[in-house]
């Protein structure tokens, strides 16, 4: 598109009378890595030229600036979108940092889930995503097989415009072929599971389910209890990284089409005890339950006369296994704050892979 790109430069002033004409630049050089191992730019000493110019547009970054506010109120959960200030949410770079439109968008929508929670208001046309007829192993075979796009079709020439075209828009034929090679893979991916040399990750599926999940604050000796949103797995194939095999080498993030982290941000599990006592983190499947170590504490969570049974060094909660209520609860005496969350976590990580094929008994069943 007659585009030229002008490398190692940086822009110095703007000249013009009335209206910019001139743009002065110094022309840099990488100079020797830093502690980080990046090397800055630094100016040639004596390298600055001139472009004329009649339009600049400026891209130089930006800051989120929140003055009106304290920074500790900024403290955001994640999980939905909360800041310590009551009916306050935030997301995308004011919390992220720079990210993309995509993750602002996914904070958006999951603290507009939320506020409608927190002030009991139920959409009366929720969204719904549309079930697909097609299989798991149909979408393995889809993965399985590339198809190359189209090359961008170009626009008839425009002589009357100062800024033509150059690829017109597809047509409808065109745009259909193109969706076509979707991968669908907001309902199957597992490319971290494929690209893995360790075979350290491993696709299970699970039967998509929700559960509300509680809060409790322990105030002065006053218990209180409050609805905080819904746990949902919604899509079936999941992925759990294997301890044992894992060396961390991020082969796994390279290839990640949404730049996660699947060795860091899937749940890892321990076939052995050896790398369960090794590690700083981690589940351990048993017989009748699942045990989780976390940087400062273990939970265990026990299946126990049609009951689950979770202790942690915050509370003791009894489960009914069928619709995971609460029976009981005992925090124990220092603990301030307790969610039910990680239980439930750790019920439907139990659930679908006590009868696995491949995990038995915690360890994996490989037939060669």
């Amino acid at each position: 598109e007659g585009i030229t790109f002008h490398e190692l430069v940086a822009p110095l002033s703007f000249s013009g009378n009335e209206k910019v004409t001139q743009i002065s630049c110094q022309k840099m050089e990488l100079g020797e890595p830093d502690a980080s191992g990046r090397r800055r730019p630094i100016p040639i000493a004596g390298e600055i030229f001139s472009f004329p110019v009649d339009t600049v547009i400026p891209a130089i970054g930006q800051k989120i600036i929140v003055d009106f506010i304290e920074d500790q109120d900024l403290k955001v959960n994640l999980k939905t979108g909360t800041t310590q200030i009551s009916h306050v949410y935030a997301g995308g770079d004011a919390v992220r940092g720079a990210s993309s439109v995509i993750n602002a968008i996914s904070d958006g929508q999951n603290a507009a889930r939320h506020m409608l929670n927190d002030f009991q208001v139920h959409d009366s046309q929720p969204y719904r995503k549309k079930k697909r007829h097609v299989s798991i192993n149909e979408l393995k075979m889809k993965a399985a097989v590339r198809e190359y796009g189209i090359e961008p079709p170009h626009a008839s020439k425009d002589l009357t415009s100062d800024f033509p075209m150059v690829h017109r828009t597809l047509t409808e034929k065109e745009a259909r072929a193109e969706a076509e090679r979707c991968l669908l893979c907001d309902d199957f991916c597992s490319v971290c599971v494929g690209v893995c040399p360790n075979l350290a990750n491993l696709t299970y599926l699970v039967k998509p389910t929700e559960y509300s999940v509680q809060e409790y604050s322990n105030k002065d000796g006053v218990l209180e209890v409050s609805e905080a949103g819904i746990f949902s797995v919604s899509q079936e194939p999941q992925v759990l990284n294997i301890g044992d095999f894992c060396n961390e080498c991020g082969n796994c993030t390279t290839f990640c089409p949404t730049s996660g982290d699947p060795y860091k941000d899937k749940p890892r599990l321990h076939i052995s005890e050896a790398s369960y006592d090794e590690a700083d983190s981690g589940y351990r499947l048993d017989a009748n339950g699942l045990r989780l170590k976390a940087d400062d504490y273990q939970a265990v969570l026990t299946s126990y006369n049609g009951d689950y049974l979770y202790h942690s060094p915050m509370a003791k909660v009894r489960f009914d296994a069928k619709t995971k209520a609460i029976n009981s609860l005992n925090l124990e005496p220092d603990t301030e704050f307790f969610s039910t969350q990680e239980a439930l976590e750790m019920i439907v990580l139990y659930e679908n892979l006590k009868d696995n094929p491949i995990i038995i008994d915690g360890d994996i069943n490989i037939e060669t």
